[in-house]
């Protein structure tokens, strides 16, 4: 997989997805949510964020994306991320993420498409 990974991302969760063989990019710092969402696309990337703004399927439909990941745990530690990440990872095969948001919580994986 392709990711975009926004700047509120910590840098031991984007190690742990680089270790797992996925390609992943930092956006640069201060980029505004619609530049982020549109680079995203543009590289074919998907986005990893903490941002809850992208859960706004109106102003950010999952139709128009190349996949948007939310991560909503909390507290927000690292093995939990991790695991989320393993459970994403083990139900959505690599073409299924174009098109559709999944939100990563305490409790599992949630899809909107």
């Amino acid at each position: 997989m392709r990711f975009l990974v926004d700047e509120n991302i910590k840098k031991k969760l984007t190690l742990f997805l680089r270790e797992s063989g996925h390609e992943v990019v930092y956006a640069e710092k201060g980029l505004r949510n619609s530049s982020l969402v549109t680079r995203a696309r543009d590289e074919g990337r998907v986005l990893l964020t903490h941002d809850t703004d992208f859960l706004n399927t109106a102003l950010y439909p999952p139709a128009l994306n190349v996949g948007i990941v939310v991560v909503r745990i909390h507290p927000p530690g690292l093995e939990a991320m991790r695991e989320a990440c393993k459970q994403l990872f083990a139900r959505v095969v690599p073409g299924d993420f174009s098109g559709a948001l999944f939100v990563l919580t305490n409790e599992g994986v949630e899809i909107v498409k």
